[in-house]
């Protein structure tokens, strides 16, 4: 009897370890995952020591393998070509991870890149390279490609409409021309995005959360951090939408992984 009134505790112990340790890794979706971050500047944390919200969302995720790809000044289309997200994408073509977060536009807007017209296609070779748009889709072309199977996300970024008075050009104090650009062009994708222009965050991120006027500050990364965290929770896997099957198939966009 003694014996059993033993084993029963210890099974009680041992119940009660468990529950402790799923409670402490706060989600556990997220044990053995990866991740990897493409983007310009604010992606990057160049204005905050490199400290960006990656480092605060792999707090709560406790990602096995978080990298950030990002480059500050980096654009998507061609108006800076020795800097364009899409070389970073490229850069880890041959690497795996669970999930891809995806933010840029902004030096766009400032270089006044030509936005160019929006197409049905989803063939490489229709796309006109020399716009926003096209390179847009050339970006999602691969990214999609590269990355099939893992849970994409973009993240269209806050608005700064007092970059002008530090001295940032072009449109970064009205970007919404690229912004809503880059929105059609997920929505074509089928890929999710979270939409910090819509000005929900606007009593969030403020000029104290942005100490030039565009790039956050470490108060910022932390507010903004608990959002993105949230939005990485709810994305899916990529896999080839069946709803534009007869759109693809006899174009070169080839995947990597072929089970579906």
């Amino acid at each position: 009897m003694k014996r059993l009134i033993i084993i029963f505790f210890e099974i009680a112990l041992i119940f009660c370890v468990l529950e402790t340790n799923a409670y402490e890794t706060n989600d556990f979706d997220f044990y053995n995952k990866s991740i990897i971050y493409f983007g310009d500047s604010i992606s990057e944390g160049s204005a905050n020591n490199m400290v960006s919200w990656d480092k605060y969302i792999n707090e709560e995720a406790n990602f096995v393998k978080s990298i950030n790809a990002s480059k500050g000044g980096a654009t998507f289309s061609n108006v800076r070509k020795n800097n364009m997200i899409i070389d970073q994408i490229k850069k880890y073509k041959n690497k795996t991870f669970d999930y891809v977060l995806l933010q840029g536009g902004v030096n766009d807007a400032m270089d006044e890149a030509v936005i160019g017209k929006m197409t049905d296609s989803y063939d490489l070779e229709d796309f006109d390279q020399n716009t926003y748009i096209g390179m847009l889709d050339t970006t999602f072309y691969y990214l999609t490609n590269y990355f099939h199977g893992s849970a994409i996300g973009v993240v269209i970024t806050y608005k700064t409409p007092n970059a002008s008075e530090f001295g940032w050009g072009g449109h970064t104090s009205n970007p919404e021309e690229y912004y809503d650009a880059l929105i059609k062009v997920c929505d074509k994708w089928d890929i999710p995005y979270i939409n910090f222009y819509d000005g929900k965050l606007s009593n969030i991120i403020t000029d104290k959360e942005l100490d030039d006027g565009l790039h956050l500050n470490n108060d910022g990364y932390e507010k903004i951090s608990p959002y993105l965290y949230d939005f990485i929770k709810e994305i899916q896997p990529y896999l080839r939408n069946l709803k534009r099957e007869e759109k693809i198939k006899n174009s070169n966009l080839k995947y990597y992984n072929e089970k579906y």
